[in-house]
């Protein structure tokens, strides 16, 4: 990488100026290898593996992964190597034991140009080897520290090799240290344009992210919503440059902005750049923010929150009007708080998701229903003679109406003859208030048609019909609506269930009964099941048409039952129920449930890995459907049909321990654990099998000596 340097001219006609120099001695060997990093473990994984990175690119591999080890409790050390021409013999002495020198800066393809990053392993551990194939020629190096603090390069052998050029990195870590190599090395690889193969750590998985937004050229910029891991939640505003990510401090460059782009100050983002754009401190744990730096990022910043309102106004300005505008910024906000403080414009004028209105001057009344009442609520500020009136998104169910009958009574009365539960109606006395509002689309009074009104009465009582709404918390006494409201004929075929006090007499639930058979298909959308009072079946009124009625709950039953559909939704039920079981195991357990590399270890035919063919995550969607359907199996008598392996119940009996091993036990050291108690069945196996051998010969022994007697 080639290095931002302003070059300075000091000319003097004095004479006798004494060059600085830097003394070699212990104390600025502990400085350079030492003490500049913060974060010792991710300075050698990012240090290490960026020279392996560019060993790769100069051999022409720039597409090959390098190869690292992640320490574990079987493999305790960390090592790197790359697939790169190698370092002779002279190159070795060049770049590990010079400190400053560096091959790489002037090539800005190159990520290193300090000339430290290989003398990292020292902030760590006191001696470190490296092993360098160069034309089949294997030399193997050790890099140490000697008793006065100076580090040394020690030839440790040479030897012929027919393996690949490159070179490799190792030393051991200790124990407590090796989550923190695999954390440090989750954040460190994510920048990497080609991803390392890595080995050793089961627990390995690179910190990932969910992209919000993105520039339209490719690595240009991001706006991120970071993906946490545990209970932590890990900050993403940085700088990449090089496979490196840069965290930027923005209090270095939110007084340089704009007012439109502070907006995007305290989000989470990537902002991309070329090597050698910005230029870094020593330890390539933050950035140097020298002129030239601040301007490129500031100038980044910019171009992103330019992008981003400029592409959504574009499609702002798609719309045929400025309400159908307002509803599109309105979805926008409320699916991510990205949008909330930027300021939209619609063909040229800029646009809000609310519209103050005189109330003295424009009226607006909304309608709206809990199921059994109907209510007025004018819209109307109490503290001053405006209305702060909301645009919906673009989902609500709304219906505007213009009040143009000419008596005003009979616009609300068709108004109200429009609402639904989940449903609203606002009434407009003016088309000038819609026109404020950005001309919505809207029904004309005089074009609604009242529903004709058709009320049975029989002995003072009124047919209800039971309602079965989408929204399964409703209540029984919420649910029924009166039958001039529903047209209903009982000359024709009707389906009935008995009602006492608005609740269904036989107690059973025939709502989960009637969604289910509703989403089958076994029954039609509109399928209406009417709740008769209990008293008026014994009169004589209904005998006469109850051969046109037919009890809802039996029918529905018997339909379910012999449904091919709802037996193969068995299968899925049956799946969700080993999902449920496994989902409230033991962290830990289930981690190794859903992990595809405990396969490697255990085996596929494994417990563990035949647990896992038969665990999916199902979506909150997914489980509130298949909620609905367990209910309704149970109800009818198939849900304990469904079969069920108990795999936590055999895990506990097989492995006891993990039952009481703590959120974040070490992945690695658990499979060992379980490959011990494998073991230990298999030799407890062999024993008991010797011992039976043995009574076996013991019994003919003694039958022998019986007939002997």
């Amino acid at each position: 990488m080639i290095l931002n340097q302003e070059k300075t001219k000091c000319e003097t006609n004095m004479t006798g100026a004494t060059a600085f120099t830097i003394c070699a001695n212990a104390k600025m060997f502990k400085i350079l290898s030492n003490s500049m990093y913060s974060n010792k473990e991710k300075a050698i994984i990012r240090e290490v593996s960026c020279n392996a990175v560019d060993a790769n690119v100069q051999a022409g591999n720039g597409d090959t992964p390098i190869e690292v080890h992640l320490p574990s409790a079987l493999e305790p050390f960390f090592s790197i190597k790359d697939n790169g021409t190698g370092l002779t013999p002279d190159q070795m002495v060049k770049i590990y034991t010079q400190y400053g020198n560096s091959t790489k800066t002037d090539d800005n393809t190159m990520i290193g140009a300090l000339g430290l990053g290989s003398k990292s392993p020292f902030s760590y551990i006191d001696s470190f080897s490296v092993i360098s194939i160069t034309d089949n020629q294997k030399n193997t190096y050790s890099c140490y520290i000697d008793g006065e603090g100076s580090p040394q390069l020690q030839p440790f052998g040479s030897e012929e090799t027919d393996e690949p050029n490159g070179v490799e990195v190792r030393f051991p870590v200790k124990s407590e240290d090796f989550s923190k190599f695999c954390d440090e090395a989750e954040t460190v690889y994510r920048p990497f344009a080609v991803k390392p193969n890595v080995t050793g750590n089961n627990n390995y998985v690179v910190k990932s992210f969910e992209i919000l937004l993105q520039s339209d050229t490719p690595n240009d910029w991001e706006l991120v919503n970071p993906v946490s891991k545990g209970y932590r939640h890990d900050q993403i505003r940085v700088a990449v440059q090089g496979n490196i990510e840069y965290p930027i401090n923005t209090s270095k460059i939110v007084d340089l902005l704009s007012e439109d782009a502070k907006i995007f100050i305290y989000e989470d983002f990537r902002l991309h750049f070329d090597i050698g754009d910005l230029d870094i401190a020593a330890s390539r744990e933050e950035l140097g923010y020298d002129k030239i730096t601040i301007e490129n990022i500031v100038r980044k910043f910019e171009k992103m929150a330019s992008e981003i309102r400029d592409a959504q106004n574009k499609k702002i300005d798609t719309f045929e009007t400025k309400f159908k505008a307002m509803q599109y910024i309105q979805d926008l906000r409320s699916t991510s708080s990205i949008y909330r403080e930027i300021s939209f414009q619609y063909k040229g004028e800029d646009i809000e998701t609310s519209v103050l209105i005189d109330s003295t001057e424009h009226e607006i009344v909304k309608y709206h229903t809990n199921g059994r009442t109907i209510r007025r609520e004018p819209l109307r500020n109490d503290w001053r003679n405006e209305i702060d009136f909301s645009i919906p998104g673009s989902k609500s169910n709304m219906v505007y109406v213009l009040a143009d009958e000419e008596k005003y009574s009979k616009s609300v009365k068709k108004a109200r003859s429009l609402v639904e539960y989940g449903k609203s109606v606002y009434l407009f006395s003016s088309e000038d208030t819609l026109e404020l509002l950005g001309n919505p689309e809207f029904k004309l009074a005089t074009e609604i048609e009242l529903p004709v009104s058709v009320t049975k009465r029989v002995k003072g009582k009124f047919f209800k019909k039971y309602w079965a709404s989408e929204d399964i918390s409703r209540q029984y006494s919420d649910n029924y609506e009166t039958a001039d409201r529903l047209n209903i004929d009982l000359d024709d075929e009707f389906f009935y269930t008995e009602i006492k006090g608005n609740k269904v007499t036989n107690g059973k639930n025939i709502h989960h009964i009637l969604k289910t058979a509703r989403e089958l298909e076994l029954v039609p959308s509109d399928f209406q099941i009417i709740g008769i009072s209990a008293a008026y079946t014994k009169t004589k009124a209904f005998k006469e048409v109850q051969d046109n009625g037919i009890e809802a709950y039996d029918y529905i039953v018997d339909l379910l039952k012999n449904s091919a559909e709802l037996k193969d939704y068995m299968n899925i039920v049956t799946e969700f129920r080993q999902f449920e079981i496994i989902n409230s195991m033991n962290s830990v357990v289930r981690d190794l449930i859903e992990n595809k590399k405990v396969n490697d270890d255990l085996g596929s035919d494994h417990i563990i890995s035949q647990a896992r063919q038969s665990y999916r995550t199902f979506t909150w969607s997914e489980r509130s459907e298949i909620e609905n359907f367990k209910n309704t199996m149970n109800h009818i008598g198939l849900y304990e049909e469904t079969e069920i392996v108990p795999y936590n119940k055999i895990l506990e009996e097989s492995y006891p321990l993990l039952f009481s091993l703590n959120w974040n036990a070490n992945e690695s050291a658990v499979i060992d654990y379980i490959k011990g108690q494998d073991l230990l069945k298999k030799l407890h196996a062999v024993e008991d099998s010797s011992n039976d051998t043995e009574n076996s010969e013991n019994n003919i022994t003694n039958t022998s000596n019986t007939e002997e007697a």
